[in-house]
């Protein structure tokens, strides 16, 4: 999903990812223990 082009510049794509990441290792390490 790259909506970077659409969006606005600015340091919203920065942030953007930083909370994606987060939310992404979140739901890993949740994933990860779930599966143990």
């Amino acid at each position: 999903m790259h909506t970077r082009s659409r969006s606005r510049p600015g340091p919203a794509p920065q942030r953007r990812a930083l909370a994606s990441n987060r939310l992404r290792w979140a739901r890993g390490r949740c994933q990860a223990e779930r599966t143990r």
